[in-house]
């Protein structure tokens, strides 16, 4: 019998979690799973959740339960989270968390030999094509936007350390990748190698925060930990330029966003995946409305397209104008006159 994949998303609330915020991550989930609804014969998907209730109560009117289903994490059972030392980022690790639990199911559930993990502020426009890449994976593929960071060499020492707090012997003579972990594609047969080493690398990078951050663009989270598993595996790299199967698009600019990251994506031959991390900000929520309603008609998917062109185009301008010698001086001169 030949297997199938399957799309797991992991949202976790934290406790007294404010209810602004509550509502900005169910419609983040309900936005992908909008897109994520077209597919339902082709693909499993999953979530998992410390709120069983609440997300079964949002996605009943979008996903057939058939080849749907949400699997508990209890917070007692948050190993990553509850013990991670910068409590900004404390939830970042509910990926990590979730993985033992995952492993569980696919143990029981032998029809499934690729996990594809995508964070919940993306959408699907073409599942086939994610399937056919699938299927030559062979430990784990994902996004390596390292050139979009401002790091250097530094970085590297940092991940060799890392990597060896579980492989003593690793040695590398090229760059390392930092991956995106908003988007990637699993070996259900190598979990449990990244289960157990996930443990080891974590304690080391909890122990070692200071330094990881000042390494990694002020970054630390569980990208660190499945950076240095995709290193250790030699995973497959996916292009963010170029790659019609995933890519990471912000639809804002800031200072922090480095000039290298991509501004276009192409409204004929779109990538499958999209991660945009900046569609769940508090000043481009409509957005993410908008989205999830041209995401109910999937042949609109080349209008979505345009739009996250638009914004993107949109917000590199403004930032620029900003910066710009001439708004400072319009800027200056208001505040003269005015």
């Amino acid at each position: 019998m030949k297997k199938k994949i399957c799309i797991a998303s992991i949202i976790v609330f934290p406790p007294n979690i404010n209810g602004d915020l509550k509502a900005n991550l169910l419609a983040q989930i309900k936005m992908m799973l909008t897109f994520l609804s077209h597919y339902q014969d082709k693909v499993k998907t999953i979530i998992v959740s410390n709120e069983k209730l609440i997300i079964s109560n949002i996605t009943k009117n979008i996903f057939d339960y058939k080849n749907f289903e949400v699997l508990e994490i209890k917070n007692k059972d948050l190993n990553f989270c509850n013990n991670a030392k910068w409590t900004v980022t404390k939830y970042h690790f509910a990926k990590l968390d979730s993985l033992q639990l995952l492993n569980n199911y696919f143990e029981e559930n032998r029809k499934y030999n690729k996990l594809i993990i995508s964070d919940i502020d993306s959408i699907f426009l073409d599942i086939q094509r994610l399937i056919n890449i699938s299927n030559n994976i062979q430990s784990i593929a994902a996004i390596n936007y390292r050139d979009e960071k401002n790091i250097n060499y530094t970085f590297d020492e940092m991940m060799t350390k890392a990597i060896r707090s579980c492989w003593p012997d690793f040695f590398s003579n090229k760059k390392l990748a930092w991956i995106n972990s908003g988007f990637m594609i699993i070996d259900i047969n190598y979990l449990p190698k990244i289960i157990q080493s996930s443990q080891l690398i974590f304690e080391w990078v909890n122990k070692n925060i200071n330094y990881v951050r000042n390494v990694s663009d002020n970054h630390y989270g569980d990208e660190t930990i499945f950076s240095a598993v995709f290193n250790k595996f030699n995973g497959k790299v996916l292009n963010n330029k170029s790659s019609k199967v995933a890519r990471f698009f912000w639809t804002c600019q800031t200072k922090k966003i480095n000039k290298k990251a991509i501004s276009f994506l192409n409204p004929i031959i779109y990538p499958s995946h999209i991660h945009l991390p900046a569609i769940k900000y508090s000043d481009q929520y409509h957005r993410m409305s908008i989205l999830t309603k041209l995401g109910t008609i999937k042949r609109l998917n080349f209008i979505v397209i345009l739009l996250l062109n638009y914004w993107r185009f949109k917000s590199i301008v403004k930032f620029f104008l900003i910066k710009s010698f001439i708004y400072r001086i319009y800027k200056k001169s208001k505040t003269i006159f005015f």
